[in-house]
């Protein structure tokens, strides 16, 4: 009926906030000044976001319900296994691990996602315990301004410095937009079928569940406007980048140096602080 009788063009329609003094016309004109049109528009206007204005359309083919990861990407099949690491932020607050396989047949299979408000010894925890459990060949960790809390990992674990031997940095700038690398490019994999997105279980998995997965699937479909704690989109495309960067021919590429003792850390954390252009001149 209101939007019957809302285009009747000779009705006069007072538009009068619902919540004046929360969500007066000085909030609203503030708030789409400082977010995009297409977020204003759904979270402010209840317009929907269309398939075309989506950023991963073709994201939910990829998703194959009661599959577990394992049985898609089964251990002996795992020529490469990157890890993403997405640390929180003053914006947005939480952390991401996501780990990722990729099968002899180069099809990409999430194994583990992990989403935490952990404080910085807790995701050094977290992230060993990934290492222990995937073994994988190298661990990308967002690097914008955050060599402090790399150094308050390491030494919250004195005796577990393993894992931060296959640690790398990526520091985000413009090539996140980048048609070719960025996040655009996830986009045109998952149209190319190049995920197989495996969620099992999914009869414990409802409209309000907050499992990782869950939260994985609804930020890829809302992105960006993701609801709640970490960026597991983020984390996906840094465990992707780790295998575009350092997976070639089937393997590891050799110009990754794994020191063999704990002498060499000094060196390796000069490493680590490098930009990826630096990084990739060094070795």
């Amino acid at each position: 009926m209101i939007h019957e009788l809302a285009r009747r063009r000779n009705l006069k329609i007072r538009k009068v906030p619902l919540w004046n003094e929360k969500f007066n016309k000085e909030e609203l004109v503030r708030r789409y000044n400082g977010m995009s049109k297409r977020i204003f528009d759904k979270g402010y206007r209840q317009r929907p976001i269309s398939d075309f204005d989506k950023t991963f359309p073709s994201f939910m083919n990829c998703i194959k319900k009661g599959l577990d990861p394992n049985v898609a990407a089964p251990e002996e099949d795992r020529k490469f296994i990157s890890v993403g690491v997405d640390l929180s932020s003053q914006k947005r607050p939480g952390n991401v691990i996501f780990t990722t396989a990729v099968k002899s047949n180069n099809k990409r299979v999430p194994l583990d996602i992990r989403i935490g408000n952990w404080s910085s010894p807790e995701t050094a925890k977290q992230i060993a315990e990934v290492d222990s459990l995937y073994k994988p060949h190298v661990i990308v960790v967002e690097n914008n301004s955050y060599q402090g809390a790399l150094i308050e990992w390491i030494q919250s674990l004195p005796t577990d410095y393993d894992f931060w031997m296959k640690v790398v940095p990526y520091v985000t700038g413009r090539q996140k937009w980048s048609d070719d690398t960025g996040l655009p490019s996830l986009e045109s994999e998952f149209n190319a079928d190049a995920w197989i997105i495996a969620l099992s279980d999914t009869d414990t998995h409802f409209s309000d569940c907050d499992c990782a997965w869950c939260r994985f699937i609804s930020d890829m479909i809302n992105y960006p406007q993701q609801i709640g704690e970490g960026d597991s989109t983020m984390g996906m495309w840094f465990s992707r980048e780790g295998i575009r960067l350092y997976m070639s021919n089937g393997g590891i590429q050799e110009s990754i140096h794994i020191p063999e003792n704990i002498n060499e850390f000094d060196e390796l954390f000069d490493i680590i602080k490098m930009d990826p252009d630096d990084f990739t001149n060094s070795i």
